[in-house]
């Protein structure tokens, strides 16, 4: 049974809000406090 127009809408928006709903983690930071630390103090070099 081929997958209706209506029902492949409602699939992608599920889905999208299921994905959007879970915030990323930044990685960097979790696995390298040092770095996170490190960067915390940064300045533009341009300023």
């Amino acid at each position: 049974m081929p997958i209706s127009n209506v029902d492949l809408q409602e699939l992608a928006k599920a889905s999208l809000d299921e994905y959007l709903r879970k915030l990323p983690v930044d990685q960097i930071a979790v696995e390298r406090p040092f770095l996170k630390k490190l960067m915390e103090g940064r300045k533009s070099l341009l300023t």
